[in-house]
């Protein structure tokens, strides 16, 4: 029988946390542990975690004595298990009760890398499974595409012990919020041989609680998250250039694509003019002036509306800042239309 380890890193979960680990509890599959990492959280989720323990001696608890980033929790918390397969589960989420149940039934038949599985988005209970792609070279040439990437997903997979234990050997400790997902995801593919997928939707993923509406919006917030953006590029890069050398050029690719995701998915489309004004100031400063113009042009040629506001006259960095306040509200749409 497989043992798993359900890894949740924590961070100011108060609301949703109980929900989460009561769902890993009731799994059919008793085989199991259920490791919450908490984040240095200012409320109440690591009293709530401890309450849950005493309940359930298979929850472990790792207090960080300062934020560290989601990244590092689940590193820490795959240090501390000892399951034969890994789950990676956000705090906000939930477990089918028959997850480890159905995955145990899949390893025991075929003794794989990784088991990808499905989803139910939540609360409109949409039945999702991302492209299953059967090799290695796939899936990171699907993570590193300029468009239509592959979602770096890395909760929708069960990971064998042995492909996260060389992964995480291999890869660099540091903190980002938001992106690093695209790095352990190419660090885990490029470690693992064998994949299966199971279509059957074993995670329910809330799309109704998400940062976007906790978040305060300031030029620091705005700089931290284009500095994670930065240090995730560069440590791919890293991977990369060590392992994977021959995926250099599609570095390029990766950057534009992340430069894109962050215009689109990070960056809100309310914010005041001048705070806007701020931004194009730095933008610069974290993204190659390659890729922003690669960017900008791609745009420009899906929309002639544009052209009127394209002074080739100006200087690249007051075109910029004149086509990106377009981006901002508008690039949504036109990758849509793509």
């Amino acid at each position: 029988m497989v043992k798993f380890s359900i890894i949740i890193p924590v961070f100011n979960a108060e609301k949703f946390i109980s929900r989460c680990i009561n769902s890993c509890i009731k799994q059919s599959h008793k085989n199991i542990e259920i490791i919450c990492i908490d984040d240095y959280s200012s409320d109440n989720s690591a009293n709530i975690i401890d309450k849950l323990k005493k309940i359930d001696n298979r929850i472990k608890i790792i207090l960080h004595q300062k934020n560290e980033s989601q990244y590092i929790a689940r590193r820490n918390g795959f240090l501390e298990s000892t399951g034969d397969y890994i789950l990676f589960l956000d705090s906000d989420d939930t477990l089918n009760y028959n997850a480890c149940s159905l995955l145990n039934k899949k390893i025991n038949n075929f003794q794989v890398d990784i088991v990808q599985f499905g989803y139910m988005e939540m609360p409109n209970r949409k039945k999702i499974y991302q492209k299953f792609y059967k090799t290695s070279n796939q899936r990171i040439e699907g993570y590193m595409a300029k468009e239509n990437r592959l979602s770096p997903m890395v909760w929708n997979k069960a990971y064998k012990r042995t492909v996260l234990e060389n992964a995480f050997n291999s890869m660099e400790i540091f903190y980002a919020s938001g992106p690093e997902d695209l790095y352990t995801s190419i660090a885990f593919s490029y470690f693992a041989k064998t994949y299966i997928n199971l279509k059957k939707t074993l995670l329910n993923y809330y799309t109704d609680n998400g940062w976007s509406k906790k978040r305060e919006y300031t030029l620091e917030v705005l700089e931290k998250w284009l500095l994670s953006y930065n240090v995730v590029i560069q440590k791919i890069i890293n991977f990369i250039n060590i392992n994977i050398p021959e995926y250099s050029n599609k570095i390029f690719n990766l950057e534009y694509y992340m430069l894109k995701d962050y215009l689109t998915n990070r960056l809100p489309k309310d914010l005041p003019i001048d705070l806007i004004n701020q931004f194009y100031d730095l933008l610069p400063k974290y993204f190659s002036k390659n890729v922003i113009s690669s960017l900008v042009n791609d745009s420009f040629n899906k929309s002639l509306i544009y052209d009127i506001y394209l002074n080739f006259n100006c200087s690249f960095k007051n075109k910029i800042k004149k086509t990106i306040k377009l981006l901002i509200y508008s690039l949504n749409g036109l990758i849509k239309n793509n």
